[in-house]
């Protein structure tokens, strides 16, 4: 996981290296729950490769928010609309 912030909102990069070795396949892997804490957004959307974008609810969470993503496959990114 790899996050950052820019002029629209925060995101979060997801790479998903399970499977075999050398890396051939990857094993799909989720529901991943995220947690940001002191963290707001009005919008989240999902975007993976060969998908079209989803957008996905933020749910208030200690101080901050989570978010559910249902599954990655190989790579995948958040983007947190601010």
């Amino acid at each position: 996981i790899t996050a950052y912030r820019n002029s629209c909102g925060t995101i979060v990069h997801f790479v998903n290296a399970t499977g075999t070795i050398p890396l051939h396949a990857t094993v799909p892997v989720g529901p991943i729950h995220l947690r940001l804490r002191g963290h707001s957004s009005r919008r989240t959307i999902w975007n993976a490769p060969n998908r079209e974008p989803v957008e996905l609810k933020p749910h208030p969470s200690d101080g901050g928010i989570e978010v559910i993503i249902p599954e990655i496959e190989a790579y995948g990114h958040l983007v947190l609309v601010e």
